[in-house]
């Protein structure tokens, strides 16, 4: 049985042996299903890409924010966007802003009371802090080019009430 974040990919046709109309009519549907679900896949990617580009775009330089914001080191950029390569599918995506420290965040937001926020930094650590209702967490990770298991709890105890 596939895991929710590894990729399933479409039998090859040459071993299906099933043959007619109705054979025909279900595995054009199961290709444009794997389709789609690429597709989907493949646009959501782009969109988090680009909300990180925009959001880094607009802080690059010091003092972004009107006050003496630092602007975003490459090394935040590029920890970010390898991040949000390895996000789960399965999770929704995270809004995308900068902080005046110059470190990426990704927050997830059920409403005032449920927050989950991430902090991407140039130095391969992922800082973390959550609010859910009376109890909060916060901690610190790090970011070796896979999803940190140790914050998928808590983006998904967010992601429950969204």
């Amino acid at each position: 049985m596939a895991r929710l974040d590894e990729r399933v990919s479409m039998p090859d046709s040459s071993t299906v042996h099933a043959v007619g109309p109705v054979a025909n009519a279900v595995r054009r549907s199961i290709e444009e299903a794997f389709e789609t679900s690429y597709d989907i896949e493949c646009q959501r990617q782009a969109e988090m890409t680009v909300a990180l580009f925009e959001a880094c775009a607009h802080a690059q330089e010091t003092g972004w924010d009107g006050y003496s914001g630092e602007g975003v080191r490459i090394g935040a950029y590029v920890t970010a966007e390898a991040f949000l390569r390895v996000l789960p599918r399965y999770l929704p995506a995270p809004e995308i802003s900068v902080h005046p420290d110059g470190q990426v965040a990704f927050d997830w937001t059920a409403d005032r009371g449920h927050v989950f926020a991430i902090s991407v930094g140039d130095d391969d650590l992922i800082s973390y802090a959550g609010l859910f209702g009376g109890s909060k967490v916060t901690g610190r990770e790090v970011f070796s080019g896979t999803f940190p298991a140790g914050i998928l709890p808590h983006i998904l105890r967010i992601a429950a009430l969204m």
